[in-house]
């Protein structure tokens, strides 16, 4: 049994506020708090669409599907999935094909250190709605706000 103590272990509960995200709005909310995230996602875009660029496209009768299997609450994860599916309408049309049917899925995962049990996808969508529709030819639609 590990010894109990100040200084060896730390309940979950003292742990979730230390090092957990915290969803909503809130001045502590990662949502408020995440722009260093974003600058750095941002400044990664080139990389990503690099290796959209190497994406062999499909008939547009196939729905093109992106998910985010650990996204947090806040805009970040839905501004890479926007540009994900800008970039790919945009091939789609170069090459001359019809856009495909375009899908998002989000899954906040709770792990220890990242995200916790009380942090869930209902804290996502306030401040995005996410509703891509099939765009009409030769520009996609972006999330309605």
């Amino acid at each position: 049994m590990a010894p109990k103590g100040d200084n060896v272990l730390v309940s979950s509960k003292k742990l979730e506020k230390i090092f957990c995200m915290k969803g909503g709005k809130g001045e502590s909310s990662y949502a408020n708090n995440s722009k260093a995230q974003a600058m750095h996602a941002r400044s990664m875009l080139h990389l990503l669409k690099e290796t959209l660029d190497r994406v062999q496209l499909s008939s547009s009768e196939v729905p093109f599907v992106v998910a985010d299997l650990g996204c947090s609450s806040g805009s970040n994860t839905i501004n890479t999935v926007d540009v994900i599916i800008r970039h790919m309408a945009k091939r789609y049309e170069a090459s001359g094909y019809d856009l495909p049917e375009f899908s998002a899925f989000f899954s906040l995962i709770s792990l220890a250190m990242t995200s916790t049990p009380s942090s869930n996808s209902s804290l996502l969508w306030p401040t995005t709605a996410v509703a891509w529709r099939r765009p009409s030819p030769p520009t996609a639609t972006a999330p309605t706000l």
